[in-house]
């Protein structure tokens, strides 16, 4: 009989989206405004990237009403822009304060920038 154990318990109620790059793993999730950023050398480690203004209620249906509703993330390449890549966080476009993306830099070290930006996705899931 295999035994499950906890390796780490993190500071979010799910992950909904997870990119592992070299020694970080970032995760977010889909009622919270934050990126975070675990070290896979050091369990102490935590680091929140604010994604999006404002505060989430705690009450659990208020909450839902109004969460981000991140669905994935994504590494992207390097480019001109962005040399060291990025990641890219997409709402799941299932209400109007869901469709958006937030483009997180990557900085030399591979930790993210905390200057993001937001991307309107409202033509493209008006397109979909």
């Amino acid at each position: 009989m295999l035994k499950s154990q906890v390796l780490r318990s993190l500071p979010l109620s799910a992950a909904s989206g997870l990119v592992v790059l070299e020694r970080y793993f970032f995760v977010v999730a889909d009622d919270d405004l934050h990126l975070y950023v675990f070290s896979l050398d050091d369990e102490a480690f935590v680091r929140r990237v604010r994604l999006c203004e404002g505060e989430l209620p705690a009450d659990k249906k208020l909450r839902k009403a109004q969460k981000p509703d991140f669905e994935s993330l994504t590494l992207l390449s390097a480019c001109d822009d962005y040399p060291h890549g990025a990641l890219l966080a997409v709402g799941s476009g299932s209400t109007a304060n869901r469709q958006q993306a937030v483009l997180i830099p990557l900085l030399e070290n591979n930790e993210p920038s905390d200057t993001v930006q937001i991307i309107n996705l409202a033509p493209l899931y008006a397109a979909l």
